[in-house]
């Protein structure tokens, strides 16, 4: 593509020169750049992209992007000039460019945003499940194309038919998640739905995404070490929603007060979902059970009992967001209710870890106060036989403190006994997290210190007795653990499954 052509879509500074030459691609990276590329230089919060001109021209750009002119002449690997295009806002300039450069895929699929504090990657789950299983009733063998399955971008992974990625951000940079839809629409996907994240949402990641829809989870305080207050925090999420068009939804949670602060700030056609105030998506909790929930859910003249395969009321939310969301997209209560009966928990989601005990073992990503507090309410809901609730769990360091005396507090009144342990603690000493969440404990009698994750597992489990209930919390899907300067190989699951194991072993 012709850099005049592309940037075209831009509003330029100054003069144009050197613009009549084709480009092979767009990286804000240095590293990923090739021969004929244009390089964006961003300026992030550690590192000045301009710094890293040089090493884009040594490996082939032949064009830059910047926000302030820069004098000295730029010659490219061949010795020929490269072009400079000096543009107001580098990250807006590389989400227009990646759009308009990968042809605009967000047009030719219809793409749903989730965003919220907690229940994000559930919910985009869920609305998946029932999309795939729509999508499969629908087949047709003179139309195998429609054999797509629906896109997902998220924090776990990122799936593009039966192409799994590895997720390395919520939300990818602009040009990565640009690409990711191109793809899709390559091979017919006609659906996607992805995380949106605070942090994509200010650094303008999805400016250029033409979202049929957009879903409100909830909103409680978090990313406060990024964003200056909780105030701060809300404006970036309702960017998501400023950014809908009246042929749009915002599919919008009635009962978190954020909901009519976004509701105020779209032109979008609002769809409420609700438990306690009734929304056009409604849900009466019927029981909770082990490991299900029967609710009755209302839309319009309708209604639906349905025995759901999740656990606790923060996931009855999550269920209803993604059913609000599929009404919108055309879909009958009976057909989305099949599609969540196929739904199978979302990896470290309150996922189950079973290797034939008498007891449960639950692994969940549970790392803001607010979403410890639902898992173990979700729990509390479902306990049988005087059963215990056993929770090991602590907080990542170099991140918001104000959150660890809370935690302390909510495991305090909602769990029977507590391992205090290790969870990312950066270049903070683990001992000194720990006592910061002691802070919000009562009592130390329920309560132990155990800084090494591995041996607070094991020692949780091998404390459970039957109809127990075990929940590691904190981590969930992840396989790494960052301790001072070093990333290691770190999974609660695994660990859970090799302490079952032991435990089944010894008891044989």
């Amino acid at each position: 593509m012709l850099i005049s052509k592309l940037i075209n879509v831009l509003s330029i500074d100054g003069e144009r020169f050197l613009l009549d030459r084709d480009i092979a691609g767009i990286a804000h990276d240095s590293r990923n750049v090739k021969q004929d590329f244009l390089f964006v230089a961003i300026n992030g919060h550690k590192l000045d992209g301009r710094s890293f001109i040089p090493e884009a021209l040594e490996k082939g750009a032949v064009a830059i992007v910047t926000e302030e002119k820069i004098d000295a002449p730029l010659i490219s690997s061949n010795n020929k000039p490269a072009a400079q295009i000096v543009v107001k806002d580098c990250r807006k300039a590389l989400s227009v460019l990646s759009h308009h450069f990968f042809g605009r895929p967000s047009r030719k699929i219809k793409v749903t945003g989730v965003t919220g504090t907690n229940g994000k990657t559930t919910t985009t789950y869920i609305i998946k499940s029932i999309l795939d299983s729509a999508n499969s009733s629908n087949l047709s063998a003179s139309n195998p194309s429609r054999r797509n399955m629906t896109g997902l971008i998220g924090t776990i992974k990122y799936m593009i038919g039966d192409k799994i990625l590895p997720a390395k951000e919520t939300t990818p940079e602009s040009i990565e998640l640009q690409r990711l839809l191109a793809e899709m629409a390559d091979i017919n996907i006609e659906r996607a739905v992805m995380e949106v994240s605070s942090q994509a949402l200010v650094q303008r990641r999805v400016d250029d995404v033409d979202f049929f829809s957009a879903v409100f989870t909830n909103l409680t305080p978090e990313h406060l070490d990024y964003h200056k207050d909780f105030e701060d925090y809300r404006k970036a999420k309702s960017m998501l929603f400023e950014s809908l068009g009246r042929d749009s939804f915002a599919v919008l949670n009635a009962d978190d007060e954020a909901g009519q602060y976004f509701a105020k700030r779209t032109k979008a056609e609002v769809v409420w979902y609700g438990v306690k105030n009734k929304g056009d998506v409604s849900c009466d909790v019927i029981d909770f059970l082990p490991d299900s929930t029967i609710v009755s859910i209302s839309y319009g003249n309708n209604e639906i009992k349905a025995n759901l395969p999740i656990v606790g009321l923060h996931n009855v939310y999550n269920a209803l967001a993604a059913i609000a969301n599929c009404v919108v997209s055309g879909l009958e209560l009976e057909t989305i209710c099949e599609g969540i009966c196929s739904f199978r928990t979302a990896p470290g989601r309150l996922e189950r870890v079973d290797c034939g005990q008498d007891f449960n073992v639950f692994i969940d990503y549970a790392h803001t106060a607010h979403a410890l507090e639902s898992a173990l309410l979700a729990l509390n809901q479902s306990r049988i036989n005087g059963n215990r609730i056993l929770l090991v769990f602590g907080c990542g360091g170099d991140r918001d403190r104000a959150k660890r005396p809370a935690m302390g507090s909510i495991a305090d009144k909602l769990a029977d006994k507590l391992w205090i342990t290790n969870d990312n603690p950066r270049s903070e000493a683990p001992e000194d997290i720990i006592a910061e969440i002691a802070k919000g404990i009562s009592s130390g009698e329920r309560f132990y210190a155990q800084p090494d994750r591995k041996t607070a597992i094991i020692e949780a489990i091998a404390d459970a007795k039957r109809d127990d209930m075990v929940l590691i919390a904190g981590k969930g899907h992840e396989t790494l653990q960052i301790t001072g300067g070093e990333t290691l190989p770190f999974s609660d699951k695994e660990v859970a499954k090799m302490a079952l194991a032991n435990i089944l072993f010894s008891r044989n």
